[in-house]
């Protein structure tokens, strides 16, 4: 049933798709290419935002629906506390803080400049 009425909308788009491109052939076949510089539609693709399929109208696909619905929710940090030294809550605390990741991060780009500044120079002849 979903295959059909899928099917039906995408037969509705390529007719669709099918009765504008006349008008995209008159455009390319044009003998005057200053008119096609001038274009106001060069403009326009370069600028183009999709918020939609182009062929299919948003539909997601059933098994992309299938997999989402089977996502789990949060891990349960306080499972962990048992075998923490910290105690109870702490590694709730631990990974839910964004300032346990940025030290993180601040020490990985520590280590990328020390590899920079370890580098030969340039020889110059």
């Amino acid at each position: 049933m979903t295959a059909s009425a899928r099917g039906h909308g995408l037969v509705l788009r390529v007719q669709q798709l099918e009765a504008e491109l006349p008008l995209l052939e008159k455009d390319v076949c044009q003998r005057d290419y200053l008119y096609i510089a001038s274009n106001r539609g060069v403009d326009w693709h370069a600028n183009l935002r999709v918020d939609h399929g182009v062929v299919t109208t948003g539909d997601t696909p059933r098994f992309i629906m299938d997999s989402i619905k089977q996502c789990h929710g949060p891990p349960r940090l306080f499972m962990l506390d048992k075998y923490d030294i910290g105690g109870e809550g702490t590694c709730m605390k631990r990974y839910s803080d964004p300032a346990f990741f940025k030290t993180d991060s601040a020490c990985s780009r520590m280590l990328q400049e020390g590899i920079r500044t370890e580098r030969r120079p340039i020889r110059t002849m």
